[in-house]
């Protein structure tokens, strides 16, 4: 091999560095704007109750149940995904 010069080969901790640049971050969290949506609908409800419309009431609480459903999701969602970052993260610095 004359005039060729191989390439040290990148230790585990370099690849991971440079795949890192490509992980998003952890999402920001959405339950404000949740909130912000419930309150909404609270008023719509209220709305509702003095026109005595009982299926938009029906529909309103519909909502809300399952806006928390996504709450609930979202919550558990950025736990797993903080999980895994800090967890290689973590492997990462061992390496």
């Amino acid at each position: 091999m004359t005039g060729a010069r191989q390439k040290k080969p990148r230790t585990l901790k370099q690849r991971i560095a440079d795949e890192k640049q490509w992980l998003s971050k952890v999402p920001p969290p959405t339950c404000p704007l949740i909130d912000e949506i419930q309150e909404d609908l609270s008023e719509l409800r209220h709305a509702l109750e003095t026109l005595g419309a009982s299926r938009g009431i029906n529909i309103v609480c519909s909502i809300k149940k399952r806006l928390e459903r996504i709450r609930d999701a979202n919550d558990s969602l950025r736990d797993h995904g903080t999980t895994w970052y800090d967890l290689c993260k973590e492997f990462s610095n061992k390496v």
